[in-house]
């Protein structure tokens, strides 16, 4: 994982600067690794090694080496068990509120809304969703992990995007589930017992109306 200049000539407004300069090849490499990440998963990248190691597909071992030269930086700081990047998290934050309004406006957000959001509503509408959930799968209860954000009810199956049919869902548990409602998912899955999804939601509303309860 070696940095070079021209692979990552969007990024010139970091070419410049004094810290950047400052780290070596291998620290650029994984810096740019980590932002790139950070904004794929909505502002969620774990601080423990390991799972850095697995969200970025980076040996332990490299990450190790390089993260402290990259932590002194101040670019990056810890917060909560979590690595933030504070000109991203700022412009995700910015994103946030605009698409909040515009949201509101459009009436999107609504129990007969399932049409698919665009990329930049979805991006800010995940991020909601996991720090309502603290940043924990609402199926299993891990956390520092890659998440993603399930529709509890696929839209496939006539599942809306309000917040009350939106979970934060590891990888896992995200593929697992893939467009399965839950009780058809319980039924074929060994791995989980209880779902700290109904601590938080302990009814939802099947496509026909009818109320479902674990």
């Amino acid at each position: 994982m070696e940095y070079t200049e021209s692979s990552y000539k969007e990024h010139c407004n970091e070419l410049t600067t004094v810290w950047f300069r400052l780290l070596s090849s291998r620290e650029k490499g994984l810096y740019f690794s980590m932002k790139l990440a950070y904004w794929a998963c909505s502002g969620c990248l774990p601080a423990n090694i390991k799972d850095l190691s697995s969200i970025l597909n980076v040996n332990c071992n490299e990450i190790i080496e390089s993260l402290d030269a990259i932590m002194e930086t101040n670019i990056f700081y810890e917060k909560d068990g979590f690595l933030i990047h504070q000109e991203l998290e700022q412009c995700l934050n910015n994103k946030k509120a605009s698409t909040d309004k515009r949201l509101e406006s459009r009436g999107l957000i609504r129990k007969q809304d399932r049409k698919r959001l665009n990329s930049d509503d979805w991006l800010i509408i995940k991020k909601r969703i996991f720090e309502r959930d603290n940043y924990t799968c609402l199926y299993c209860s891990v956390r520092g992990v890659r998440l993603e954000c399930d529709h509890i009810i696929p839209i496939a199956k006539g599942g809306s995007n309000e917040e009350l049919n939106l979970a934060t869902a590891c990888v896992l548990c995200n593929r697992e589930k893939r467009d399965s409602l839950i009780e058809d998912w319980l039924k074929k899955n060994k791995r989980l017992k209880v779902m700290p999804i109904f601590k938080f939601n302990n009814k939802y509303t099947c496509p026909d109306d009818t109320p479902f309860e674990l």
